[in-house]
């Protein structure tokens, strides 16, 4: 498993680790628990919990081994907050031959215009089109490499 890791690219390393770190550490709350309330039943949901993520990780490791990915390279174009706390809802990534609304799903530090970013997606994420500008919702994971 470990020669499949280092095959992969770097931020999907990452995302895979995080799945694993995930799955132990609900593992390790299965025991906690276990041990806190002597009751089965209250480890179960910390068991799904664990199969879960290392699942997840495993078909996302398998994904990637099969090279079933596809990297998008451009340069944040404009980048759009929330209303209120000034976070990053979505970034407009210019391409080649589009520009593309990605939501973001997790918090990222601020975006500045013109940093270029990588972004890895499954061959099946569904991509809509309005307004001529593409609209991903889903993506496997997004690196950031730095002002162009």
């Amino acid at each position: 498993m470990i020669t499949k890791m280092k095959n992969l690219p770097e931020p999907l390393q990452r995302q895979v680790l995080f799945r694993l770190g995930y799955s132990f550490l609900a593992l390790l709350m299965c025991a906690i628990v276990f041990f806190w309330t002597r009751d089965a039943y209250s480890v179960l949901a910390c068991i799904g919990l664990f199969a879960f993520f290392l699942i997840s990780a495993f078909l996302l490791l398998h994904q990637c081994n099969a090279r079933k990915y596809i990297v998008l390279s451009g340069t944040c174009a404009e980048v759009i907050l929330t209303t209120v706390r000034k976070r990053t809802k979505a970034i407009h990534l210019k391409t080649a031959e589009h520009t593309i609304w990605v939501s973001v799903r997790h918090r990222l530090r601020k975006i500045p215009v013109g940093t270029r970013i990588d972004l890895y997606i499954a061959p099946a994420t569904t991509v809509d089109e309005r307004n001529g500008i593409h609209r991903i919702y889903n993506y496997i994971t997004l690196e950031m490499k730095g002002a162009q």
